[in-house]
């Protein structure tokens, strides 16, 4: 079975949960700390830094190879890891990945206005609603709404929080679990939402419940399907699907009021060593196969047109039906200018 591979933050300022794999092959963690294969032999495949989960992200790149033939190696981290990794590379100009997965699409629209980005006017971006689009740089490789969920075999249906305040009651002290918002860009956007409807003293609040803070929205999972911890108070729809269909007892909670989205967009670097490549990559991410592939397979959202809504009984909405909570462009846009003070509170309450 491939291991996955541990990436210390000596070089890469990376947290130890950094996994770094490769579809059809392997390459060892010191890879990215000094050891990468010259960028000549980089031109011969595809790196692939994802913010996306491990699962999506390995069957992504396996398929790709299937179809193409071209071998795919991969780095996955929190997107807020994978911005200060690719940023140390544009310092030093020894750019490594052909293309980049994040989850902040406003991070990737500033590095198109500082030619960050290498302009590409993919042909699939037609198949997207052009709000997620951002003209010859970017598309959607997913969406998806930030939930709450809990395990049934240790909370009745009538007890579980049906509001995003509920997390406050004192049944939940001791038994919340969140994923760390100092390293995921996605969870710091659920952080920055709900304190900008709720306020700082929500936040407040919520961190004097003594929540178990996690590393990532798999292990939030692991967390509620053994028990741990009773109550997510964030999670994603999708981790959560793939939890349940593991054989994890957990419903998913989506306020009425609404709940924080999160998109992840996919683009190419603007001295990625093999741009040919990320391009055919980018194109095959957000074509028709990846995306049924993904959906069905690990219960991501995709926003392509005409894609079927997958039948869930899971307590999963579609994005259609969820009510988007401070997540236009201007919330993001202002939740970036924030990011380093929004990420030391977080970290001052919760950490």
């Amino acid at each position: 079975m491939e291991q996955d591979r541990q990436t210390h933050a000596t070089h890469c300022s990376l947290p130890r949960r950094s996994v770094l794999k490769g579809a059809g092959l392997s390459m060892g963690a010191a890879a990215f700390s000094g050891l990468l294969p010259d960028l000549l032999a980089a031109q011969e495949k595809a790196i692939f830094y994802s913010g996306s989960a491990v699962e999506p992200t390995n069957d992504l790149s396996k398929l790709f190879t299937e179809k193409t033939k071209i071998a795919v190696e991969y780095f996955r981290a929190g997107s807020n890891n994978l911005a200060q990794k690719y940023e140390q590379e544009v310092k030093a100009k020894q750019v490594r990945c052909s293309v980049i997965a994040l989850t902040n699409p406003t991070l990737a629209k500033r590095w198109a206005e500082q030619k960050l980005l290498l302009p590409y006017q993919s042909p699939v971006f037609a198949d997207y609603p052009a709000q997620f689009v951002l003209p010859n740089f970017y598309g959607p490789l997913h969406g998806e709404p930030h939930v709450m969920a809990y395990n049934t075999e240790l909370v009745p249906a009538d007890q579980a929080p049906k509001r995003w305040e509920d997390l406050l009651h004192p049944r939940w002290k001791g038994k919340l679990v969140i994923t760390d918002a100092a390293s995921s860009a996605s969870a710091l956007h659920w952080y920055a939402a709900l304190r900008s409807v709720h306020g700082k003293s929500f936040m407040e609040k919520l961190a004097a419940q003594n929540v178990l803070v996690k590393t990532g929205g798999a292990e939030v999972g692991n967390s509620l399907v053994s028990g741990e911890r009773q109550v997510a108070a964030m999670i994603t729809q999708g981790h959560t699907q793939r939890a349940i269909g593991a054989g994890g007892k957990l419903r998913i909670v989506i306020p009425q009021e609404g709940a924080p989205m999160l998109y992840t967009v996919i683009f190419i670097p603007a001295q990625a060593p093999s741009p040919d490549i990320g391009k055919q990559f980018l194109d095959f991410a957000l074509g028709e196969e990846a995306q049924l592939m993904m959906e069905k397979k690990h219960f991501t959202n995709s926003l392509r047109k005409g894609m079927p809504e997958q039948a869930t009984d899971t307590g999963a909405k579609p994005l259609s039906e969820v009510t988007p909570i401070a997540s236009s462009p201007e919330d993001l846009d202002k939740f970036l200018a924030q990011q380093e003070t929004l990420a030391q509170e977080y970290t001052d309450l919760f950490k």
